[in-house]
């Protein structure tokens, strides 16, 4: 399902007619997927389950924000939640009480929801804007000549706009590094 629909960006656009509703939701498609390559996730809350193998008692989710723990295992034991501690702005995610057991790593074993349950509206203003971007760019609007030896070439820059960049930086998840392996399974 789309973040934003086609009357969204119509009427961020101020855009009336039905003529354009096809290329609208290309054009919402396109930025949206791009949204989603570039954060390194989908932005939408899922359900997800991580196995990290550390010798740390302090280890960083995947996903965050963290909207809810499900479950989480120590060394294939169930451990409660007053055992544990979650940053959900960031996924950091730490044990208490937990005694060190040698040099051999822990299997920790998290369940958990993360991303967001709806999308946040500088995400859906940033599409929005760079919808009818293309859509002006399309219709003319953004060509961009120049003149090579006697001819003229039309063309466009295709480059996605600030707005959405900046949002990607913002959203924009890193494989973090620790002292760990991870292996990350959406559920």
């Amino acid at each position: 399902m789309s973040w934003v629909t086609v009357d969204d960006v119509k009427s961020f656009g101020e855009i009336s007619g039905t003529e354009l509703d096809t290329r609208i939701q290309d054009y919402i498609n396109l930025v949206e997927g791009y949204i989603r390559l570039k954060a390194g996730w989908d932005i939408e809350a899922k359900n997800y389950k991580e196995v990290i193998y550390t010798v740390d008692k302090r280890v960083f989710l995947s996903i965050f924000p963290v909207i809810s723990i499900t479950k989480v295992t120590i060394n294939d034991y169930e451990v409660g939640e007053d055992n544990y501690y979650v940053d959900k702005d960031t996924g950091s995610f730490w044990f208490k009480g937990i005694p060190r057991a040698g040099d051999e790593p822990y299997k920790i074993e998290v369940e958990y929801r993360a991303g967001y349950e709806a999308i946040p509206e500088d995400i859906k203003t940033a599409i929005k804007m760079e919808v009818v971007k293309r859509l002006q760019m399309q219709d003319g609007l953004g060509v961009k000549n120049i003149n090579r030896g006697g001819e003229t070439i039309n063309f466009r820059d295709d480059e996605m706009g600030k707005n959405v960049q900046n949002i990607v930086g913002l959203y924009r998840r890193y494989k973090r590094v620790y002292s760990g392996i991870v292996t990350k399974v959406e559920t």
